[in-house]
């Protein structure tokens, strides 16, 4: 599972074009598109919350046996993409 501060990092890293605004300390990413998203843990699981404009907010769990992160990252990538 990875952490807040490795997943936030990468996504900084990965999307730095469109990242508007990083809080590491917070968990926060806000991209140019006004999609934002949110890290946090809550029991002993890394949790993702991915608001865009389009759909609303997401809630993803990242850890053993849940969401696949790969597949959170896609759909960071196609919601700050818009």
């Amino acid at each position: 599972m990875p952490t807040i501060e490795t997943l936030h990092g990468r996504l900084r890293s990965q999307f730095a074009d469109r990242v508007a605004h990083s809080d590491s300390a917070a968990g926060e990413l806000a991209f140019h598109n006004g999609v934002a998203v949110r890290l946090w843990i809550e029991n002993h699981t890394l949790h993702a919350e991915l608001d865009s404009l389009q759909g609303g907010p997401e809630l993803w769990l990242l850890g053993p046996d849940a969401d696949d992160l790969d597949d959170f990252l896609d759909t960071v990538d196609d919601a700050s993409n818009c």
